[in-house]
């Protein structure tokens, strides 16, 4: 995945690795594309997220999980995001106009 693939990003079953007070976790789940006003800022919501730690241990959270674009751009450039589902349904790229 590109950085200016993440612009376009609509929705996609992903693993993003972050560093967590101090802990590297991954978070793994539907991430979805929101913005309530094209001024606004674009942000990314992951609903349930399933955490794993180091250890290999997996943790069902409730809620949600928010990730704000310039973020994400920075973990795609560091090779933090992996794309698990590419299927048409599920990742969907729109073409710019």
């Amino acid at each position: 995945m590109k950085t200016d693939d993440i612009s376009r990003l609509v929705h996609a079953t992903v693993r993003i690795t972050v560093e967590e007070e101090g802990k590297t976790v991954k978070y793994q789940g539907e991430l979805y594309r929101k913005t309530l006003s094209p001024k606004l800022p674009v942000w990314y919501k992951m609903d349930n997220p399933i955490i794993i730690y180091p250890d290999g241990k997996k943790e069902k959270t409730g809620g949600h999980k928010i990730f704000r674009e310039s973020d994400l751009e920075r973990y795609v450039k560091e090779g933090r995001v992996e794309i698990i589902e590419e299927s048409a349904g599920k990742y969907l790229l729109m073409r710019r106009a």
